[in-house]
């Protein structure tokens, strides 16, 4: 007999690897026996067997054809299971403030062998192929952050994770009449603060060491002068905004 086989792809990602053989043997005496090594330690006798690898390498599948004669000959080919990348990263800090976030992404994929190529995908149809990566969030909300890890051979892992972006308020206040006569002035302060979602807490200074977390805040001043009217907003997050008139 002339052994002889065909493989669907003889070079394949460990991830799901399956390889296809096919024997193609020729005899002028019937049909041969098929006798397979695929080079892991696995045997099979079937015509046309499937087998997957548990380990990347390189390895040698041997078929022997034998005729009814117990004639034989030997076909050697060479396959090869491309080693997985395991994706993977680390975010500096995953829940931040709407005002100056700003979200450091260290990537520590690794392979056992050979380089890999990123793409990085930050739930806002921004992205990035840089091998480290930093991204700020224009809204507040929750973002899937992905990381494509790709060996030059093609395999790949990806791993997502996600990141917060918490909304801050934006403080602001209203005054009703912003310069008086120290006789019987009256300053009425309002809170017109707002957020997006959830409540704030707030702490005015009225600038001559008197302070009050009221909304509406009617105030008095003992000392004629030139003040520095403060209001402070804080959210339930930890998020802050403050303005002064």
């Amino acid at each position: 007999p002339k052994a002889a086989f065909n493989i669907n792809d003889s070079a394949q990602c460990l991830l799901g690897n399956i390889f296809s053989l096919s024997d193609s043997s020729k005899t002028i005496f019937k049909s041969t026996n098929a006798n397979w090594y695929f080079g892991d330690g696995d045997t099979s006798i079937i015509k046309n067997p499937l087998h997957s690898y548990l380990r990347s390498d390189t390895f040698i599948i041997t078929l022997v054809s034998t005729n009814f004669k117990g004639c034989k000959d030997t076909a050697v080919r060479e396959i090869i299971t491309h080693p997985m990348p395991n994706a993977d990263f680390t975010i500096d800090n995953a829940k931040q403030c709407e005002i100056h976030n700003l979200f450091g992404f260290t990537n520590t994929s690794t392979i056992s062998s050979g380089s890999l190529i990123y793409n990085w995908y930050f739930g806002d149809n921004d992205s990035s192929t840089l091998l480290h990566s930093s991204h700020s969030y224009d809204t507040f909300g929750a973002y899937k952050v992905s990381l494509i890890s790709t060996s030059l051979e093609g395999c790949f892992d990806t791993v997502d994770k996600t990141v917060v972006v918490n909304a801050t308020p934006l403080a602001n206040f209203s005054i009703n009449k912003i310069e008086q006569c120290f006789s019987g002035n009256s300053f009425i302060f309002r809170d017109m603060s707002s957020k997006p979602s959830g409540g704030f807490s707030r702490k005015w200074d009225f600038g001559d060491n008197t302070v009050s977390y009221a909304s509406y805040v009617v105030k008095a001043y003992t000392s004629p002068g030139t003040y520095n009217v403060k209001l402070f907003v804080l959210s339930g997050n930890g998020c802050t905004d403050s303005i002064i008139k």
